[in-house]
């Protein structure tokens, strides 16, 4: 399929966008985007990336140092203008710092938490209760029960999978009792479990076996 000359000067214009949202997308564990989800974030970060460069510039040159204004939007919108590759890369610079700041702010729920205290949302922050509970500031430790098998696991949360149907969960200072008699069976440092969703069940402690 040939690459018309527009839509390769798109790719580099908005590269920072593109670079912002790949990182953003790889900090937070997020699976793949659809197409149309990643070109429009793409777009806005990297709008965004180059009007933080611009107000960065200008602020330089309030100051007196001798530095060249961006002509972002001049080669965007006119074809015979060339690309300044510099502020490519400088936009990617400032790109790479909104990733870090996006992927933060994802983290620590401070777009959620700022609708909770405005009364705008009640929402989850994540998608669904499985991620909300297992992406806690502190580390999940649990108790699981396999009934079918009767065994009772104890141990804190490593890594987990992205959704309660998969359930994956990678158990580290594992205790594996039976549990009907809740004898104690052996110790290993870490487990992979994954069950049938209808027969899951995880009890939350405050610390490793207390």
């Amino acid at each position: 399929m040939e690459i018309s000359e527009l839509a390769v000067r798109l790719l580099i214009i908005f590269f920072p966008g593109m670079l912002a949202t790949l990182l953003y997308d790889t900090f937070t564990r997020r699976k793949k985007r659809d197409y149309n989800v990643f070109i429009t974030y793409s777009f806005v970060i990297g709008f965004l990336s180059y009007f933080v460069l611009y107000l960065f510039i200008d602020f330089l040159r309030l100051l007196g140092m001798p530095v060249r204004q961006i002509t972002f939007l001049t080669y965007l919108f006119n074809s015979e203008s060339p690309i300044v590759i510099r502020e490519v890369v400088l936009g990617s610079v400032i790109a790479l710092v909104i990733a870090f700041l996006w992927s933060y702010s994802f983290r620590y729920k401070w777009m959620q938490r700022l609708a909770v205290r405005f009364k705008v949302s009640k929402q989850f922050h994540e998608k669904d209760v499985w991620s909300e509970i297992l992406n806690m500031e502190e580390t999940p430790w649990v108790v699981i029960r396999d009934y079918e098998r009767d065994r009772m696991y104890q141990g804190w949360i490593a890594y987990y999978s992205d959704t309660f149907q998969e359930n994956e969960l990678f158990l580290r200072d594992v205790i594996v009792y039976e549990n009907n008699s809740g004898r104690k069976l052996y110790e290993v440092m870490g487990l992979y479990l994954t069950l049938d969703p209808a027969n899951l069940q995880i009890e939350f402690q405050s610390t490793g076996g207390d």
